[in-house]
């Protein structure tokens, strides 16, 4: 009957670990911060501008713990009579901008995300 009862609790101690370290696992820290790319630590909720590429990151929470979610420029392709030409300062102000002739285009994302396609505007 002991040999029973320690097995049940032996049983019941590890499947306690077991599920008690899983939102450790999957979220590889705390819940209520995010890790930079550089080691720093931002709360939910707050930004970070990586100061090696263009780009923001968010810190946010969904079903598996808090996560980076990031923000880069857009990929464009435009006429062969246009170029690129740098941005400065931190994103978005960092993209590069397509310059047509004398008129600046702005890149701006198409409404519905799911398509990808990004669309000129004048600036």
């Amino acid at each position: 009957m002991s040999i029973k009862i320690s097995a049940i609790a032996l049983f019941m101690l590890s499947f306690t670990v077991f599920v008690n370290g899983i939102p450790f696992f999957l979220t590889k820290g705390r819940i209520d911060t995010c890790k930079t790319l550089t080691g720093e630590t931002i709360k939910i909720g707050e930004s970070w501008h990586d100061p090696n590429s263009c780009s923001v990151y968010y810190c946010e929470v969904n079903s598996l713990g808090a996560m980076l979610i990031g923000k880069t420029c857009a990929t464009v392709f435009y006429p062969s009579n246009c170029r690129e030409e740098p941005g400065t300062g931190l994103y978005p102000d960092c993209c590069n901008k397509v310059v047509c002739g004398e008129e600046e285009m702005v890149v701006y994302p198409y409404e519905e995300r799911s398509l990808r396609r990004y669309y000129f505007s004048k600036f």
